[in-house]
């Protein structure tokens, strides 16, 4: 058993993702509820931001409030994209009108530029077969030009992590994944760091100065400081919440594998099969 995170990616430094209220308008149109209850059922949690609930931190914090509680909705997501730069109509002059919104009726920068956002995902998934059909329809209610493509899981991770090194043309903005949470977290190593940006390890090329501030709080607070952390781990969460480098979709835990006949197998979160199998027996 182990924490499974469902993300998806957003690429900062690519014309419409670049922009966090575009993100945060992305979050507002994901339905989250209604995809957990394909993918995990009552074994998954909706997270708005960097951690999950089996965190001791989690653990000895009251309710944890973030700045954005990126539900379902339609109407704060069009709020959002008139906050962005792609907030006129195709003369790159004229106020987006909200109620115009459709397939046909799109949004522009002032350079006259559609919003088009183009989503790569590992072919038969099943997470992002869903979040298409969610992106495709609110994508007509806003006034974004939204495609999802598909390719095998090499080619998918190509154009994520190695589209530099292997010399391809970054055309996608978008990528969902699942990954495995660390036991002990580092958000320095999360893909978001600066001082990694534009390599593998920040494939979504995101540099924000604050948010570097506060992961370099988290990790020279004190061992023995545990409020301290606990209050730098919330100034943490709440502004990756405001900024939204990658959007959590859903943390859940699952069994790598089961059988009946095991004995002394009690998988946890943190104490996975592979901790476990010098003790396990038939």
């Amino acid at each position: 058993s182990r924490n499974g995170y469902g993300v998806m990616a957003m690429k900062a430094n690519l014309n419409g993702t670049k922009e966090k209220e575009i993100r945060r308008a992305l979050a507002y149109m994901v339905n989250r509820n209604q995809l957990i209850q394909h993918i995990t059922g009552p074994y998954g949690t909706i997270i708005d931001s960097d951690y999950v609930p089996s965190q001791w931190m989690t653990k000895e914090s009251d309710e944890l409030k973030m700045s954005f509680a990126y539900t379902y909705s339609i109407a704060k997501a069009n709020e959002q994209l008139d906050l962005s730069s792609y907030r006129y109509e195709s003369d790159g002059k004229t106020p987006f009108d909200v109620n115009k919104a459709s397939k046909n009726y799109l949004r522009y920068n002032e350079k006259k530029e559609p919003l088009q956002l183009r989503h790569l995902a590992v072919d038969g998934n099943a997470v992002s077969e869903i979040i298409e059909a969610q992106l495709m329809d609110a994508s007509a209610k806003v006034g974004i030009d939204y495609q999802m493509e598909r390719a095998d899981e090499t080619a998918v991770y190509d154009q994520l992590y190695y589209a530099k090194e292997k010399g391809l043309k970054e055309n996608y903005q978008l990528f969902t994944f699942g990954i495995e949470y660390a036991s002990i977290p580092d958000p320095y190593y999360a893909s978001i760091a600066c001082d990694y940006a534009d390599t593998s390890a920040n494939p979504s090329n995101f540099c924000d100065a604050h948010l570097d501030e506060l992961i370099q709080q988290l990790r020279h607070t004190d061992s023995k400081d545990k409020e301290g952390f606990i209050r730098a781990w919330k100034a943490y969460l709440n502004y990756f919440n405001e900024v939204l480098p990658m959007l959590p979709l859903y943390t859940n835990t699952y069994t790598g594998f089961a059988n009946p006949n095991l004995k002394n197998y009690h998988p946890t979160t943190y104490h996975t099969w592979a901790d476990q199998v010098s003790q396990l027996s038939w």
